[in-house]
């Protein structure tokens, strides 16, 4: 009886320490953030001032709202460790034209700065940087 006990008090600890590690990373990347720089690409490097538009907000834990000129979509997203150290799958589901996307993303992110990072290799795809504004 005292085995099942503390198998049980196991793995309640073990599934308490995964949640607040994965809220954790909710909470951090929670808030405005706008782009600010492209790096690579076709059009090679660009920079963006402030107040260009080009927002995406995570509002909650798995709520966001992203901005690029004249066009916003609303969803949920997923913020997944990756196996690169340091990066996150960042996953977004919304709607657009009438079709459900689930887009995912390689990102990094601190305090001040949210990068998306190319995922695929074969392709002229920039890197984004955003910063924090909120």
């Amino acid at each position: 009886m005292k085995k099942r006990f503390l198998a049980i008090g196991v793995l309640a600890l073990l599934l308490v320490f995964s949640c607040s590690k994965s809220n954790r990373n909710n909470r951090l990347i929670q808030g405005d953030w706008e782009l600010r720089k492209a790096v690579g690409g076709f059009a090679g490097t660009q920079e963006f001032a402030p107040g260009n538009g080009n927002r995406i907000a995570f509002i909650s834990a798995t709520a966001f709202t992203r901005q690029w000129g004249n066009t916003s979509v609303t969803g949920t997203y997923e913020l997944q460790p990756s196996a690169q150290t340091a990066n996150y799958l960042l996953t977004l589901h919304y709607m657009q034209d009438g079709n459900r996307i689930d887009r995912s993303d390689s990102v990094r992110f601190d305090k001040s700065q949210l990068i998306f990072l190319p995922t695929e290799t074969c392709c002229d795809i920039p890197t984004t940087y955003y910063e924090r504004i909120d």
